[in-house]
């Protein structure tokens, strides 16, 4: 007995904790969902879930020349805590409000609405209602109502969510409205962010640089018109970079993506680096880039806008100035190799040749005899069974068959590949790999690979031979027709120029 006292008690003092909701508006599922909920009469808020009284009530001594007004007012509890975007309507707001008079029975009173959503303040009216809807349901509800957003759509943190409820009743009555899930409001949120958890840099500013490598990966957020800073030491380089990733955030919360500051030691500011800027995906890569920056300890810092925010992460590396050409014109279209790479000076010259026609003679020599034998009378069975049916056949296969067994091997198969088509192909295939965007794995599978033939895969490449010549070790040496027409670097700055007007849209 005494154990089950115990119990009733526990339930008892667990029921009167109130346990904590979070009623932030997010882009979750349900995310945008907020119910009226009231501890008592004077202690109402807007929660995520339906808590609380289910109904409260109240009376009012009024009459047509002496209205009353009755005000509730509903805070968000807990406040917001995440960055959120604001949708241009208000999917639904319903309040299940029931007024008993003395005459007309249950109705609906005059109602006005406020809600408060960060900036953004919208005003909600509706008419007296004297009679239930058709289904029975009593209360006032508002559907695709728009969101007055003239100072904005964007809710930013700690910001106020608040719905403030005035009815007027003009004669005495009894006053109900109805919680616990019968009065809710409901909003399509389509996007919204933690900020705390992004903006893992702080605290830094100008003053306070954050001490750091330039080559470390850094993490971070520019939340309004904040500066993010660090110190850092450059070694004696010829090119330093910098590269910056945006994450992708709606239009109206992006901060710019242009010069940033990098300053001395001594406050002096650097010369205007190189800059570019590529998009990827979702996301932005800003690089910039100095060239020859004198060794010593600077501070770089990313300056943000108010009212807005976006994360980022950042990284500096450096580079090697190249001294190679950079257009077709800079090649002097000249190869030398190195002397005595090929020595021709010892072994045989053969010169390839078509096959001979003298086998057309005996093939004539079969037509002539066959021809004689045509026009001569003859009833040897045996001499036409075994010499003219068999001659005919030989004939047939010699002068039509393998003619055209021949022909087909000379034609290139669907299957084979040309010279032309093998370094097309493979120029392609490294373009393609040296997007920054791919992982090293796949690139260096892929550089590394015989003309990028990688594991497993077969080539079947048809060469045209001009000549063979026979070395002193019994190795030949092909000579390939066409082959001396072949320019490399015609097929590289092709490819560049291909990339630079949009036909090639990776690399």
């Amino acid at each position: 007995m005494k154990w089950r006292q115990r119990c009733i008690v526990i339930l008892v003092l667990l029921c009167m904790f109130t346990v904590p909701v979070d009623a932030s508006l997010t882009d979750q599922e349900s995310g945008g969902m907020l119910y009226f909920s009231c501890e008592s009469d004077d202690d109402c808020r807007l929660t995520s879930v339906p808590v609380g009284e289910e109904i409260i009530t109240g009376s009012v001594q009024a009459n047509p020349l002496m209205t009353e007004s009755v005000a509730i007012e509903f805070d968000m509890t807990p406040s917001q805590t995440e960055l959120a975007m604001l949708p241009d309507v208000l999917d639904e707001l319903f309040i299940d409000l029931r007024v008993q008079g003395d005459t007309l029975g249950v109705y609906t009173p005059d109602m006005e609405v406020k809600l408060i959503i960060g900036s953004s303040v919208t005003d909600l009216e509706s008419e007296q209602s004297s009679f239930p809807t058709s289904n029975g349901e009593t209360g006032h509800r508002w559907n695709d109502e728009p969101l007055n957003l003239d100072q904005g759509r964007l809710l930013w943190p700690d910001e106020p969510v608040r719905v403030r409820v005035v009815f007027t009743v003009d004669r005495p009555s009894t006053w109900e409205l109805h919680l616990r899930g019968a009065s809710y409001l409901e909003l399509d949120i389509a996007w919204s962010e933690n900020v705390a958890s992004k903006d893992v840099d702080e605290p830094t500013s100008s003053l306070q640089p954050k001490s750091t490598s330039l080559e470390d990966v850094h993490y971070g957020a520019l939340v309004g018109d904040d500066n993010d800073c660090w110190s850092f030491n450059v070694e004696p380089n010829e090119i330093m970079r910098i590269l910056i990733q945006w994450e992708d955030v709606p239009l109206e919360l992006q901060q710019s993506n242009g010069v940033h500051r990098l300053r001395t030691a001594g406050g002096l500011q650097v010369a205007a680096p190189e800059i570019v800027t590529k998009a990827e995906g979702d996301e932005v890569l800003t690089n910039y880039r100095w060239r020859a920056l004198s060794p010593g300890d600077y501070m770089f810092c990313l300056n943000g806008q108010s009212d807005r925010f976006q994360p980022y992460i950042w990284s500096g590396v450096y580079a090697v100035e190249s001294s190679g050409p950079t257009d077709a014109s800079e090649f002097e279209g000249k190869v030398e190799y190195e002397a005595q790479f090929f020595d021709f000076s010892n072994g045989e010259d053969i010169e390839l040749t078509t096959q001979s026609g003298i086998l057309i003679f005996p093939l004539i020599g079969f037509v002539i005899f066959f021809g004689s034998q045509l026009y001569r009378s003859t009833t040897s069975k045996r001499l036409r069974t075994f010499v003219f049916v068999p001659s005919i056949a030989v004939l047939f296969l010699s002068g039509v068959a393998s003619p055209m067994w021949v022909m087909a091997n000379e034609n290139q198969s669907d299957s084979e590949w040309s010279l032309d088509q093998l370094l097309e192909e493979r120029v392609q295939q490294l373009w393609d790999v040296s997007s920054p965007a791919t992982p090293e794995a796949t690139m260096v599978e892929h550089v590394g690979a015989t003309f990028g033939i990688r594991n497993g895969e077969s080539l079947n490449l048809r060469l045209d031979i001009g000549s063979a010549y026979q070395r002193e070790d019994g190795r030949w040496q092909l000579q390939i027709s066409g082959i001396d027409e072949i320019r490399i670097d015609r097929l590289v700055f092709n490819q560049i120029f291909e990339a630079r007007n949009g036909r090639t849209m990776d690399g």
